[in-house]
Order: structure tokens, then C-alpha cells, then sequence
């Protein structure tokens, strides 16, 4: 019997009621049973859970050389192995079947002994751990940590967007917040978070902007002709989205959208530039899902661009990228998982543009079979 077919058991329990009466003896025989095979299978089974429910750890030790030996030692071996509270840690697997449990944030608080003198800004999206918070800054792309009375005194819940001043620890290694300046984009001093549980969810309403009918509270694709410069196709219809949070999220953006999305004070940001590495475009990624899950809890109206769409399918590959991973609709599981996360985020509340999505395709990816079933079959194409 293969060491796999025991993989997927819960209980060393089941592994033992599923083993024949030969494998028993075996298996009776290795752990120091006496006489195994004048035993039957019901006994054997009996003596062994006692022997397996009242030991830690197995290890098969030198088996005597009397009596007649067991013909398929191996397949013992396999099956202590399987028993054995050691190797089945090693061996369990992780099956991701939702976003949070793929982002679950469980840093540990960071001891230090040095920290620096000056005090710099920095911002980006908190994710809440255990009983404290950080967040991977936006430019500095260093791990900035609060502590656990900063959390309570403002509440703060993953996904709310912070600009602090923060000090560095550990000769720069991470950073620590002295203060938080703002939260959401308000004073954080004056700030109330209040999560709206009680609305009325309708279906998006089309308006027409700059000629286009863009799906207010829904999902839109804007197919352009060139992957470059990405901001023409959204630049014109940024003056019809004044009172609204504005948030563009684009991985390896060229120098010249990112140079106006960095001027435009609107926008909070979570862009990647061109040469910067896969983490910190699948930490962009995170970012903008959970800044706009948190503007959903609290009723803020939202507009999300996202550059390139094909750019964050990519992204999302290589981070994830694994010997053996299952592959949906020809990309990796968990890739599949955290963009369906993305193009889940459009959501029509009482005012029927709570989260407006935009999305910016180039005409290629449109043979990509993700993108054909999960984004163009249930988005408004912008022509």
C-alpha cells in the first residue's frame, strides 16, 4: 500500500481500519505485538489503536530475526510514517478555497533595540494581525508596524488607508509609526468609522460619460489597442468622478502613468514601477482589494481603475508560481482566486455607485480564457 493513498485520511484511526489483515500483522508485528499471525483482524486492529493512541512518535526499530519475517516491510514503513505525528505535519497539505485564507496576516511584532532619531511620512493599507498592525509602504517598501494601543485607539480594521510619520527600527530593516496623521484620507484625530450594515443593494445604472456608457456600481473593460500609457484611456473620465474615493491599481506601470497618477493627489495609489519585483506588485494587488472591501463596509463610494489587467494575471502567476499547482482555466489556483477577488469588488448599493470597477485590457488579452469567461462575460465593454 503507497504512503498517498493514506494522504487525504483524517484520523490515524481511519488509517488503521483501512489496512488488510496482512498489513495488520506486519504493521502488529513492527510495534512488538507477540504472535500476530495466530490473531484476527478485528483483534489485531484492537491492539494496535491501543498501541497507536498511547504513543507520540513511531519509529521502526530493528525487527527481530525469529519468526517469520514480514514480506512487505516497505509497505510498513509507509504506513509508520503516515502514523506518525511528526511526519504527518510534515506532510499535510493546504487547501486555499477563499481569498482570506490565502492573505491571512500573522506577522510577529518585531523586537528592537535601535531606532532612529528622524521622523519621515509614509502610508499605505493596514492589515490587522494579532492584536497589533502593519502595513508595507508604498514607496519605501519597508514593513511598518503599529503597535497594539494605535490599533484600538482608532479602531482600525485590514484595509483602512493610513499616512503616518514613522521612525526606523533595526538599523532599517522595518520602521515603526510614532504617529498616524491620516486615516481613509480624514484627520485622524477627528476620524469615526462607521460601518453601515443596513442598505438598500440594486442593480448598476448606466450613464453616459464622455461619450461612453460606463456601469455605475458595476464592472467596465476598456480595451485599448497599445499596453502603453495606460492613463489615455482613463484620463477623460476622471472629471466625471469628483465625490468619490478614486483608487488606481497598476503593476510595472511605465514611468509616465505613474508620474500622473503621483501627481494627482485625488488618487491613493498602489502602483508598482516597471523594475521592481514581483512582491511588490502582489503586494499592490492585496492592497487595493482590501482598501475597497473596507470603503464597501463603511458605504464609501469608490471608483477602481486597474492598468493592465493582463499585467496583474501575470503578477499574481509568478508570485504563486509552484511545482505541481492546479491550474484553472490555464492559470494557478490561487492566482484564479485573489482575481476573481478583484473583479467581484463592483457592488451597487442604495445609491447605485458604491464601487464602479474599470478595468484596462489590452485587445490580446482577450484570448486568455480567464479573462474571456471571468471578466468579459460579466463586465460592460467600453468601446
Amino acid at each position: 500500500m503507497e504512503k498517498t493513498e493514506f494522504n487525504n485520511l483524517d484520523t490515524k484511526r481511519e488509517v488503521i481500519l483501512s489496512l488488510g489483515v496482512y498489513e495488520l500483522r506486519g504493521l502488529a508485528r513492527v510495534l512488538g505485538v507477540k504472535s500476530p499471525t495466530t490473531k484476527k483482524r478485528e483483534e489485531l486492529i484492537s491492539l494496535v489503536l491501543d498501541i497507536v493512541e498511547n504513543t507520540d512518535n513511531f519509529s521502526i526499530g530493528e525487527v527481530e530475526k525469529k519468526g517469520r519475517p514480514f514480506k512487505a516491510l516497505s509497505s510498513v514503513k509507509n504506513i509508520i510514517d503516515v502514523l506518525s505525528t511528526k511526519r504527518e505535519e510534515e506532510n499535510k497539505t493546504t487547501k486555499f478555497s477563499t481569498y482570506e485564507e490565502i492573505v491571512a496576516f500573522n506577522q510577529d511584532m518585531p523586537s528592537f533595540t535601535l531606532q532612529s532619531s528622524d521622523f519621515f511620512p509614509s502610508n499605505g493599507v493596514f492589515r490587522k494581525g494579532k492584536g497589533f498592525g502593519y502595513f508595507v509602504d508604498s514607496t519605501y517598501k519597508k514593513m511598518v508596524f503599529l503597535a497594539p494601543e494605535q490599533v484600538q485607539k482608532y479602531g482600525l480594521e485590514t484595509g483602512d488607508f493610513l499616512d503616518c510619520a514613522v521612525f526606523e527600527i533595526n538599523n532599517g530593516n522595518k520602521c515603526f509609526v510614532k504617529k498616524i496623521n491620516k486615516i481613509n484620507g480624514q484627520n485622524a484625530e477627528t476620524y469615526n468609522a462607521k460601518a453601515f450594515t443596513d442598505f438598500t443593494q440594486k442593480l448598476p445604472e448606466k450613464q453616459n460619460i464622455c461619450g461612453k456608457e460606463v456601469l455605475l456600481g458595476g464592472r467596465n473593460v476598456i480595451v485599448s489597442s497599445s499596453p502603453v500609457y495606460m492613463i489615455d484611456y482613463i484620463k477623460p473620465l476622471l472629471s466625471s468622478f469628483k465625490d468619490c474615493k478614486k483608487v488606481f491599481l497598476g503593476v510595472n506601470v511605465c514611468f509616465e502613468d505613474k508620474l500622473f497618477i503621483t501627481n494627482n493627489l485625488d488618487f491613493f495609489s498602489l502602483t508598482s514601477n516597471y523594475d521592481e519585483n514581483i512582491v511588490d506588485g502582489y503586494d499592490k494587488i492585496i492592497d487595493a482589494i482590501n482598501f475597497v472591501e473596507r470603503m464597501k463596509e463603511l458605504n464609501e463610494e469608490v471608483v477602481l481603475f486597474v492598468s493592465d489587467f493582463g499585467n496583474v494575471l501575470n503578477t499574481l502567476d509568478t508570485y504563486f508560481q509552484e511545482e505541481e499547482a492546479p491550474v484553472v482555466l490555464g492559470h494557478n489556483d490561487k492566482s484564479v482566486l485573489v482575481a476573481k477577488k478583484l473583479i467581484s469588488l463592483a457592488m451597487a448599493k442604495n445609491n447605485n455607485k458604491n464601487v464602479t470597477s474599470i478595468f484596462v485590457c489590452n485587445k490580446f488579452d482577450f484570448e486568455d480564457l480567464f479573462v474571456k469567461n471571468e471578466l468579459v462575460k460579466v463586465s460592460n465593454i467600453l468601446d
